[in-house]
């Protein structure tokens, strides 16, 4: 745990993070162009997984989930790497586990 734990204080760990994903504040183009993402009220910084925690476990049914996770993570990092991020599989998989752990606590 205190490993875990750690990647709380590492500071190369940390982005900006929407904390609030879903389909409903992205704002889609009609033909082309960039998805705009809206509703910034609640950001912060935090680890760089926590928005996909938000979007993968906390949102999605537990079918989609277990169908989706591992893929959708791994095009993530491949995706980072493609733009010069390194993010190593374990940081990503320890941060995205603690971020789902996290986000839970905040449920009503």
């Amino acid at each position: 745990m205190p490993r875990v734990l750690s990647r709380l204080q590492n500071s190369s760990a940390m982005s900006v993070v929407h904390d609030d994903v879903h389909v409903g504040n992205f704002l889609l183009p009609r033909s082309e162009g960039a998805a705009k993402l809206i509703d910034w009220q609640t950001w912060t910084a935090d680890l760089a997984a926590r928005d996909l925690a938000h979007m993968i476990a906390y949102v999605w049914f537990p079918s989609a989930r277990r169908g989706l996770e591992d893929h959708l993570l791994r095009h993530y990092r491949e995706r980072l790497a493609t733009l010069g991020v390194e993010y190593a599989w374990d940081d990503l998989w320890t941060d995205y586990r603690l971020s789902v752990i996290r986000k839970s606590e905040r449920k009503p």
